[in-house]
């Protein structure tokens, strides 16, 4: 547990040393305002470098310009809205010996304000051993002991849950919103071997291409961003000597970029009031892993003084970008600043303390003989009580 004496010790510490970052950033905040002005305003200075130097770090190109601000309206009940989660249990080592041994659980749900009806929820759990990875992935024992856990985890039940957006799609109706927890930008594929990722990134490309046959506005939502990809748009604008070598420059106006984010500026160039939402210029996403999408990715951000998100998109949905913000914004009010369809498909897809003693009860009745390592969940069972 906490002492409470000394952690306030060292709280007045940590703050102390952190308002000098404070008093830096709000030196240099008024200069932050007036660079992305002046970039806004002579855009063709930003186009000119980036399409004739090398560029060494990720940034992002506005689809009309850096000035498309929204206040965004209030939305009317008459559609539905769809999502999809998952999460894992990874180690169940008293039940399960190997090591690439894993359950994931993929949850979703469909909520209808129309008819004021949850018409659908769905959850499914399935375990994986080192035989269904090495179908999964093609690839043999010793390449797949190359990963980590975590990481086929990852990469796995990103997979099954675009595999789930597909039946969510079949259910929705056209004009309905899709939400998939995190964005449609993969991150984590993007040093994965070529073969994992056109799995996992067909699969994303065949769900985002349903969704536009469908006309379903599918959308990556991610909570708190913290990306960078129109800062380092100053960066280049602002670049003196357009060597674009962070490392050795001295410029403190540069530092002061690389000590903030997207959010920063945005709350700071556009502030609202804490009932109103704003949608940000939409920008055309350059990470790597999006050369192998069938479709460009696009993004935005919406924020008020409690929540700042990132959300993606794909270029044809741009076109119905009024229509997607009124209905996130919906979502938004609903689940009290985040978007309660998404909450309601994570509710679907966790697992619990109660699901994993659940899991354990089952497998013991479906094999009595199976000798299960209780060494792990006595642990776990002993952090439950007091004892003296």
């Amino acid at each position: 547990m906490l002492d409470t004496t000394k952690i306030s010790v060292e709280l007045c510490k940590f703050f102390e040393q952190y308002k000098e970052m404070f008093l830096f950033k709000e030196k240099y905040k008024e200069v932050l305002m007036s660079s992305y002005k002046n970039l806004s305003n002579s855009s063709h200075d930003f186009f000119d470098k980036v399409n004739l130097l090398n560029i060494p770090f990720l940034f992002a190109y506005p689809y009309k310009g850096f000035e498309d601000f929204q206040i965004i309206d209030d939305s009317s009940n008459m559609y539905r809205a769809g999502s999809v989660d998952g999460s894992q249990i990874e180690n169940f080592d008293y039940v399960m010996s190997g090591v690439y041994d894993f359950l994931i659980n993929i949850g979703s749900i469909i909520l209808d304000y129309e008819n004021c009806d949850v018409p659908y929820r769905f959850s499914y759990p399935k375990i994986f051993n080192i035989n269904e990875i090495r179908e999964f992935t093609g690839l043999d024992t010793f390449d797949i002991r190359s990963f980590s856990r975590t990481e086929l985890i990852s990469s796995i039940r990103t997979y099954y849950e675009y595999d789930e957006a597909l039946n969510l799609i079949d259910r929705l109706k056209e004009g309905d919103l899709l939400f998939m927890d995190g964005g449609l930008v993969q991150w984590h594929l993007q040093d994965k071997p070529i073969n994992l990722k056109k799995i996992i990134v067909d699969k994303i490309s065949e769900v985002l291409n349903k969704g536009e046959l469908r006309n379903i506005y599918i959308v990556g939502y991610i909570s708190g961003s913290k990306a960078k990809d129109v800062v380092n748009c100053l960066k280049i604008y602002n670049c003196k000597n357009n060597t674009f070598d962070c490392n050795r420059c001295n410029d403190e106006f540069c530092y002061y970029l690389d000590n903030i984010d997207d959010s920063f500026l945005f709350q700071s160039y556009f502030k609202v009031d804490s009932n109103e939402f704003v949608a940000t210029p939409i920008f055309q996403s350059r990470a790597k892993i999006t050369n192998i999408y069938k479709l460009p990715i696009y993004f935005f951000y919406i924020y008020n003084s409690d929540e700042f998100a990132r959300i993606e998109i794909t270029q044809n949905n741009i076109k119905n970008v009024s229509i997607i913000t009124k209905k996130i914004k919906d979502q938004l009010d609903k689940g009290f600043g985040y978007p309660i369809v998404l909450s309601e498909a994570h509710e679907m897809a966790v697992v619990g303390d109660n699901d994993k003693t659940n899991f354990e009860r089952i497998m013991k009745t479906i094999n009595p003989e199976f000798d299960l390592n209780f060494t792990s969940r006595s642990k776990v069972l002993s952090k439950k009580f007091k004892f003296v």
